[in-house]
């Protein structure tokens, strides 16, 4: 069961239809906003750059790409900021795995023969921690909603696979 919030856009904000604003994540208070962006679902690129001239200088959507301000809790602000740390650090291990290797495998006047594999072996290693990097950095840039978005019209729409989240109560 799907389900889906709209949101008014002023500027790069969303405006929220009871005029208080919740964290995207949870629905807590946020402590903050995040810049975020999606690849637009179910929308060719031609309609999709005329009505990112129709809304001016607020949300951007060229390309497929929506690119909005969300507001988040200071934990998930955080988790965003740590899984963007998370990604570089795979990128840069395996960018050192894929240097170890050629390090180790590339002398080739002083190499006994069949040593070559060790090479290989550290390039296709490079795949994993570059595969983690990618996932981490995706969800970054998402900010760690786990929703699909879409414009209709001057709207933008969250469409989210199980539940959408409310607002919480202040305690």
């Amino acid at each position: 069961m799907t389900q889906e919030l709209r949101f008014q856009i002023k500027g790069r904000a969303l405006q929220f239809p009871d005029g208080k604003p919740f964290c995207l994540v949870c629905g807590a208070t946020p402590a903050g906003v995040r810049r975020v962006w999606f690849e637009e679902t179910g929308v060719d690129g031609a309609s999709l750059v005329s009505r990112s001239h129709a809304l001016g200088q607020g949300v951007q959507a060229i390309a497929n790409r929506i690119e909005f301000d969300a507001p988040l809790c200071k934990e998930h602000r955080w988790r965003a900021t740590l899984a963007g740390l998370a990604g570089i650090a795979c990128f840069l291990l395996a960018a050192a795995v894929i240097g170890a290797g050629v390090m180790l495998g590339g002398d080739t006047t002083r190499r006994k023969a069949g040593t070559d594999w060790m090479k290989y072996i550290s390039m296709g290693l490079c795949l994993i921690p570059g595969g983690f990097g990618y996932m981490f950095w995706k969800r970054k840039d998402r900010g760690g909603l786990r929703c699909s978005a879409h414009l209709d019209g001057d709207k933008l729409v969250l469409t989210w696979p199980d539940a959408a989240p409310k607002q919480l109560a202040k305690s």
